[in-house]
């Protein structure tokens, strides 16, 4: 709304590119954060990089939630975009509400209404059909279990969800999920012979998640 007939780009990680670009009806476009071009701004100087300048100089506007603490950053990126705006808001803003609202409240525009929902596609949910299958559980008759978290000093303790997927009765039967930071717990629920899938991608958690007749963890992180 602030900038009609505008096309709307969007620079982030993999999933959140994927899942934006056709899902959120906006944005036309998206690019990887991990690119050439945003590892130059954080390089004294690199803003006058060939290839960040051509990146960066055919916006007219930038909104930046990233680094916006760093002043080598900032100053690259100023540099980069060529006389085009420029606008830097922390990456966790200040506030008690949704992120999405805090983040809308940083632009001016904390009265836009928020949908925090994720627009799956078919092949997110044929993924999701493929890990049941080979795990041998249907759709809403399985409870998704999430051990991990991104602190794992607040987690529950391992062998706890291991009792309590146990003591889960059929139906719905359990489901750990575990990701790349849980695979020192791994063993728990390799001995208490529970349904374990490993190193999914998250659009494929998602869809599993839309699948279960409830899921089970130590916050909404995932």
């Amino acid at each position: 709304r602030s900038h009609p007939g505008e096309r709307l780009e969007l620079m982030a990680r993999g999933e959140g590119r994927r899942w934006a670009v056709g899902g959120i009806a906006p944005v036309a476009r998206g690019h990887s954060i991990e690119g050439r071009e945003m590892s130059a701004m954080f390089r004294p100087g690199g803003g006058g990089d060939e290839s960040a300048r051509e990146f960066f100089g055919k916006f007219r506007a930038i909104y930046s939630f990233f680094a916006a603490g760093d002043a080598c950053f900032r100053g690259s990126l100023c540099e980069a975009a060529s006389g085009a705006s420029v606008s830097f808001y922390p990456f966790r803003p200040e506030g008690g509400g949704h992120v999405a609202q805090e983040y809308l409240r940083a632009v001016g525009a904390a009265a836009e209404p928020v949908d925090a929902s994720i627009e799956l596609s078919q092949s997110d949910l044929d993924g999701a059909i493929q890990v049941l299958a080979r795990s041998g559980l249907e759709r809403a008759r399985f409870v998704m279990i999430l051990p991990g978290s991104g602190s794992p000093a607040k987690n529950w303790p391992p062998e706890r969800f291991a009792e309590l997927a146990a003591a889960v009765a059929p139906p719905p039967r359990p489901l750990v999920v575990l990701g790349p930071a849980e695979e020192k717990i791994a063993r728990v629920f390799l001995d208490a012979n529970l349904p374990m899938v490993r190193d999914l991608p998250l659009e494929t958690v998602a869809a599993l998640a839309r699948m279960s007749a409830a899921c089970i963890g130590n916050d909404s992180g995932v």
